[in-house]
């Protein structure tokens, strides 16, 4: 499998971005929630860490180098 050429994005990109854009708010609600003592919903906080991871891993996407990952490959990092 071949990852996006440099410069480029694809729909899995897109995707995985989508899934940390999702994770990164759950992680800042965790940590104010600690800090706070209690359960806090600021969204404003929140959709500014959902739209930060977002375009954070778009950007990284985009910068980084295509790479090829086999199977054979990804088996053998595993051990």
């Amino acid at each position: 499998m071949k990852t996006s050429d440099f410069l480029n994005l694809d729909i899995r990109d897109i995707l995985k971005a989508c899934i940390i854009a999702t994770l990164t708010p759950a992680l800042v609600l965790l940590q104010q929630s600690i800090e706070a003592g209690q359960l806090t919903f600021d969204w404003k906080h929140l959709g500014m860490a959902a739209i930060g991871g977002f375009v954070a891993y778009l950007i990284k996407n985009f910068l980084t180098p295509p790479a090829v990952v086999s199977k054979i490959q990804a088996e053998a990092d595993k051990k």
